[in-house]
């Protein structure tokens, strides 16, 4: 018998492939993949689901408030407003936006604008 954890299980699942659960007492019950779907079997109380192997998944992003973005942009790091989705970095002693039109940094000649000073920002790495 060979045993996987999830992880593995889903990982390197093959098609036409079954897993069970080896915890009876999980709702979570059996995985199977099928016409490049992977299906997820439930217990009595819940129902199968299924996942397109082709779907794409973000990552949820952390948010932090204009302090601590500015600490982070003096320490060298990207921070990205999360209003305007403009990407910020240090050059030098200056402060650099992302021009998307231009595929380049260029230096603020702006200060923020209120939207993105009273909202929250993304720490870039």
């Amino acid at each position: 018998m060979v045993e996987k954890t999830f992880q593995e299980v889903i990982s390197t699942i093959n098609e036409g492939e079954v897993w069970f659960n080896k915890y009876k007492s999980r709702r979570l019950t059996k995985i199977q993949k099928l016409y490049d779907n992977i299906i997820f079997e439930f217990d009595e109380e819940y129902k199968d689901i299924a996942v397109n192997l082709k779907d794409s998944f973000i990552m949820e992003r952390e948010e932090h408030d204009i302090g601590y973005a500015m600490q982070e942009l003096l320490k060298g790091k990207e921070i990205e407003s999360c209003i305007t989705k403009l990407r910020f970095r240090l050059i030098g002693n200056d402060i650099n936006y992302f021009n998307k039109d231009f595929c380049e940094w260029t230096k603020l000649k702006y200060p923020f604008t209120n939207e993105e000073i009273i909202n929250n920002w993304y720490i870039n790495n």
